[in-house]
């Protein structure tokens, strides 16, 4: 047997021995981790952070804005109208000069609010983020300006536009969102987070009411819609004052509506008839001040004077009667 036959031989055998070992079982593919979620940002705890500025500050406010926030880290949103309007001859209040003194253990949002007070405007705290407005916005939007539904009122200080931007949260969030089978307490908590409206539930809500399951689908859903939805399917109330929404019971909210509209009754002056007189027009003073007794003696004046002006007219007639007879004679 030559060296040739003997080589091929035992490739042959190898070659076997190879197909007839179980296949290697082939490792999966691993799936990139995905990765780690971005932190959350507190910002009211930034916002509450102590710092020192050592050097001061003197410049525009926009530029002012603008290295805080880098400073220390906050997602500012200098808003438009905060930037090109201004309700004097200054010019645009992002141009205004504003200054900042060297300060020592101060909270993030003192020099934040020296530097707006300055500018006219004021930040709003979101979720997310803090926006920069003017002062008349910031007023609508918290609730400490209303629009008054008095047509003798004043009109208000912005357009309907402008109004219905800077409505509350609590009428301007919307909620997205779906819940099933979640207690109350958790879906109002997890729609105030989302919004950043203010939303609270009241310590006379009952332990079982709060943890009611309540299973609904909100979609583009104003805040306080959302709220009061809740509300009719737990057979409870909301009261609505500023820019909160406090969830109590149903007895609660009746009573503090009965108050408000007392209230507003009470502010609404009693309008005097003109002159003094009923609107009947048959001359009589208004009684509305007066007691019985005087009431009593201006219908014993009326019926006198009824019964004076019913002998004028017989007087009258039988004058017109004699007047005729003459003529025809």
């Amino acid at each position: 047997m030559t060296v040739r036959t003997l080589a091929t031989a035992a490739l042959f055998v190898a070659l076997g021995a190879a197909l007839a070992q179980p296949p290697k079982p082939v490792e999966a593919v691993r799936a990139p981790a995905p990765p780690p979620p971005p932190e959350k940002i507190d910002i009211p705890k930034r916002l509450a952070a102590r710092v020192e500025v050592e050097k001061g500050f003197e410049g525009k406010f926009r530029d002012a804005v603008k290295m805080f926030a880098d400073k220390y880290e906050l997602p500012v949103v200098l808003t438009r109208a905060a930037v090109e309007r201004s309700d004097s001859d200054d010019g645009p209040r992002g141009d205004q000069e504003v200054k900042l003194p060297r300060l020592a253990n101060v909270k993030v949002e003192t020099i934040l609010a020296t530097l707006c007070e300055q500018a006219n405007t004021k930040f709003l705290v979101y979720p997310d983020h803090i926006r920069i407005v003017p002062d008349v916005h910031a007023a609508y939007e918290s609730g400490a300006l209303t629009i008054s539904t008095d047509p003798n009122d004043e009109p208000p200080l912005l357009s309907q536009v402008e109004l219905v931007r800077t409505r509350p949260l609590t009428k301007r969030g919307l909620v997205n969102a779906t819940f099933k089978n979640k207690p109350l307490a958790e879906v109002l908590e997890e729609i105030a987070e989302a919004t950043g409206a203010n939303v609270a539930v009241s310590p006379l809500l009952p332990a079982a009411v709060r943890q009611a399951p309540v299973s609904v689908r909100f979609a583009n859903t104003p805040v306080d819609a959302a709220v009061r939805t809740l509300c009719e399917m737990t057979e409870t109330g909301v009261i609505e004052d500023a820019n909160v929404l406090l969830v109590t019971t149903r007895e609660r909210a009746a009573a503090r509506a009965k108050d408000e509209a007392q209230k507003l009754k009470d502010k609404q002056p009693q309008q005097p008839l003109p002159n003094g007189f009923l609107p009947s027009g048959f001359g009589l003073p208004a009684a509305a001040p007066a007691d019985a007794a005087e009431i009593a003696k201006l219908k014993d004046q009326n019926e006198q004077l009824t019964k004076q002006v019913t002998a004028l007219v017989k007087v009258v007639e039988e004058l017109q009667k004699t007047v005729k007879k003459l003529s025809e004679k």
